[in-house]
């Protein structure tokens, strides 16, 4: 049965025990992601993310926390949302030890080593790349920024390369600081364990008191706009397919009418049987607005 605790420092744990499964999943999850930055630090969720799993004081590389993980077959990942920043293992139920020890110690004692900071930024941009080379992904993140533009709901969550390549040292410390302490932070664990060893374990990792963290980098709240026109971003890249993606605003999920709008599109898109994909697959029609052309309405992305 799914029960949920807080601990003393704040720290929200929720535990889903499933006895049918020989393997448990750990989820560490803080509340924070891109929409809390600034233009200028855009990316930095994402950066602080990557450095998590770049060496320790207990664990001084990357590959000290690769090589315990991989020793007992476990599957581990992080990613960047714009709300949140996850954390993940899933490995052999009876070694819960080891991902909650990994786990915090990456998130209390990561180094932030000024020269792994430089290497990664590298990586990221590149990782950057593949998804902008990508237009089936890209198109995604062409469409929320003109629909939630100038909010920082429309930035890419990686950044881009200008933020990635100015990142400091000191603005990540500051940045995880403010943003990674018990109140802004969930750990979820599902799977084969004991209920009552399971909280005694979160409790030891992850029960210490956080010394800093206010959540300072509120985002301002997004609302909505009522557009003229159609807005529409076009980014032009020598492929053999164009990718279209279309946007409305639509209703909060908490509104009433939330469910009908997600039969909507359903009917509209949502499988093969849905309209666009006869209209489109089945009967090859998709007209071509030129008049959004001529009233000069297209913007071409950077």
């Amino acid at each position: 049965m799914l029960s949920k605790h807080l601990l003393p420092n704040n720290v929200r744990v929720v535990l889903a025990p499933l006895t049918e499964t020989k393997t448990v999943t750990t989820l560490v999850l803080f509340g924070v992601g891109s929409r809390y930055e600034r233009k200028n630090t855009n990316g930095i969720s994402h950066f602080i993310e990557h450095m998590m799993f770049k060496g320790t004081k207990k664990r001084p590389t990357s590959l000290s926390i690769s090589k315990e993980l991989d020793a007992v077959g476990a599957e581990y990942n992080a990613y960047t949302t714009k709300d949140a920043t996850g954390y993940w293992v899933k490995l052999v139920h009876d070694k819960l030890d080891l991902a909650l020890d990994l786990v915090s110690d990456m998130l209390y004692n990561s180094k932030f080593d000024a020269e792994e900071i430089e290497r990664e930024k590298k990586v990221i941009r590149e990782e950057l790349h593949m998804y902008r080379d990508n237009p089936l992904m890209y198109v995604d993140t062409l469409l929320e920024k003109i629909m939630f533009e100038p909010s920082s709901l429309g930035w890419d969550i990686g950044g881009d390369d200008e933020t990635v390549r100015s990142l400091t040292r000191d603005e990540m410390v500051r940045f995880r600081d403010a943003n990674y302490h018990g109140k802004n932070l969930v750990v979820g664990i599902a799977g084969n364990f004991n209920p009552e060893e399971a909280l005694k374990k979160v409790r030891r990792y992850f029960g210490a008191s956080w010394e800093k963290g206010v959540r300072a980098n509120r985002f301002a709240k997004y609302r909505s706009r009522k557009k003229k026109k159609p807005a529409v971003l076009v980014h032009y890249k020598d492929t053999e397919q164009v990718q279209c993606a279309f946007g409305f605003h639509g209703y909060s999920h908490t509104h009433p009418d939330v469910f009908a709008a997600a039969l909507l599109s359903i009917i509209l898109g949502g499988g093969m049987s849905s309209r666009l994909f006869i209209a489109v697959r089945e009967r090859g029609f998709f007209p071509y607005r030129q008049d959004l052309i001529r009233r000069g309405s297209i913007t071409r992305s950077p």
